[in-house]
């Protein structure tokens, strides 16, 4: 007899049948978990279709952000990026020289850096102190290292004016918090202390003539008028020395810019040093970084062109489904590893998404760019052969004739934008990079994650109804055998009864 607990129901399996009852409900009940097993593959299946889009999602969006994002250094959808430049100097020790897009191909003479741009300040006329001043200590102990120590007013503070800004220290304070009070300031200024030259200097934080700079003391002794001895901090107010502007020669033209560093024509200068050397500089279109800019662009897109195709050309596995529990428990890791491996296989299979993209990003090499009248083909870039499925090719010489003649039409076929609303118009005329950025948007975004696990979760409701099903009927069977075995239990005891009372005569 075997006793099996299920629910509050008492099991009791072959007590007077003696049949294995067990057996035989297990055996019952192999047809009604088909039917659980049926809908777990499935939703095995959708949960794998789930992964394998946002996988798919991820390398589209990859590829996007890298080369159509202005937050990436690769971005190819911005037609500087299709104008770089290169600059052969003579000599770089006076001054460094770059270009940008707008710069023009050519050569140029810098005859002569007069002068460099400094900034309004006063300094210290000479060290403050035999020792050097600890920025952490107060300033009344700053005091009392100082050759001509500060004088506080009746409120044990200094107060001092710089360019209308009034500042107001106690004693207590500390020397760091006055230098950081002034810097941090609206007064547009740095103040600051050297260890190696002993004494303070308030600098202007911009340069040229532009710079201003007015120091007034207003109690206390920190600076002074006229007078470099009765200053703390031997700062004559009356003898800031004035901003000046950067002064050279270019071209035979004379410059004169606030900064030392300036950009005019797409020429960035930063002057380092003046020098009446002549120096020389050429600027010429750097063809080389473009072109290994687009090679690489074309590898990676190549890469997402087969990862697209791979997936809707994928044979489908009919022999493998995905594993119930029982059949995981029966394998090893390996195996259940390579068995899923086969059943992932071909699920998405002729997906009209995916077709629809890859037929988008072909479409996009061959349409010409409105108001350029050329595309990607025109300029060196095509598809392949029919086996090749939408991957590009370079023709690396027609590529470099074109960015060395025509520099502008590579960068519009390439990048160049529109603010149209209307998508046709748009598509018309946008570059290939805005073009394919669109066509992959628009699949990213037909992909619903809240329908995806809505579907998942309608399919696992379905898993619980059937297994509450299951169970029902299982008691139920059990109930019918347990009649049956209650039946046969009286039956054979009115037998009995009736053989002893026959027996009896």
């Amino acid at each position: 007899m075997t006793v099996n607990n299920m629910s509050s129901m008492l099991r009791i399996s072959g007590i007077s049948s003696g049949l294995d009852t067990d057996s035989m409900v297990k055996s019952l009940m192999k047809i009604e978990q088909l039917r659980v097993d049926q809908v777990l593959r499935q939703k095995t299946k959708l949960e794998w279709s789930r992964d394998m889009r946002q996988d798919i999602n991820k390398q589209i969006n990859d590829l996007r952000y890298s080369y159509a994002s202005v937050l990436s250094n690769k971005n190819l959808n911005v037609e500087s990026a299709f104008k770089v430049h290169s600059v052969d100097m003579s000599d770089s020790s006076a001054v460094s020289i770059s270009a940008n897009s707008s710069a023009s191909v050519g050569s140029h003479i810098i005859k002569s850096i007069t002068q460099l741009a400094s900034s309004a300040q006063v300094n210290s006329a000479s060290r403050v102190s035999t020792e050097n001043l600890n920025r952490s200590d107060t300033l009344e102990t700053i005091s009392m290292q100082l050759d001509t120590a500060l004088a506080f007013d009746v409120n044990d503070q200094i107060s001092f004016k710089i360019n209308d800004q009034t500042f107001t220290f106690d004693k207590t304070s500390t020397l760091d918090n006055m230098l950081r009070t002034v810097s941090n300031s609206d007064a547009g200024v740095n103040m600051t202390y050297s260890a190696i030259s002993g004494g303070f200097k308030i600098e202007s934080k911009i340069t040229g003539t532009a710079s201003a700079l007015n120091v007034e003391n207003l109690s206390g002794n920190a600076f002074a008028n006229n007078s470099v001895d009765a200053s703390a901090f031997k700062i004559d107010t009356t003898s800031v020395e004035v901003g000046k502007n950067a002064i050279l020669s270019v071209d035979g033209y004379t410059i004169e810019q606030e900064s030392n560093i300036f950009t005019l024509d797409g020429i960035t200068f930063n002057l380092k040093t003046t020098t009446d050397q002549p120096i020389s500089f050429g600027i010429s279109q750097d063809v080389n970084s473009v072109v290994d800019k687009i090679k690489t662009f074309v590898e990676d897109y190549n890469k997402l062109v087969d990862s697209l195709n791979e997936k809707i050309n994928e044979k489908i596995q009919y022999d493998y489904e995905p594993l119930t529990d029982e059949q995981k428990e029966e394998m090893t890791e390996s195996e259940i590893e390579k068995w899923e491996e086969m059943a992932k296989s071909g699920l998405m299979r002729n997906d009209r998404q995916i077709s629809g993209l890859l037929s988008d990003m072909r479409s996009a090499i061959y349409e010409k760019v409105e108001g350029v009248g050329k595309s990607l083909f025109d300029i060196g870039i095509k598809t392949g052969s029919w086996a090749d499925k939408g991957k590009l090719v370079i023709d690396e010489d027609k590529l470099r004739e074109a960015l060395q003649n025509n520099p502008d039409d590579v960068a519009a076929v390439f990048a160049q934008d529109s603010t149209s609303e209307d998508a046709v118009i748009k598509r018309a005329n946008s570059g290939f990079m805005e073009r394919i950025s669109l066509s992959m948007s628009d699949y990213v975004s037909s992909y619903s994650s809240l329908k995806v696990e809505q579907d998942i979760g309608k399919v696992a409701e379905k898993i619980l109804k059937l297994q509450d099903d299951m169970y029902a009927k299982e008691e139920s069977y059990w109930r019918k055998f347990s009649a049956m075995e209650t039946a046969l239990g009286s039956l054979n005891s009115q037998s009995s009864w009736l053989t002893q009372q026959i027996a009896s005569f």
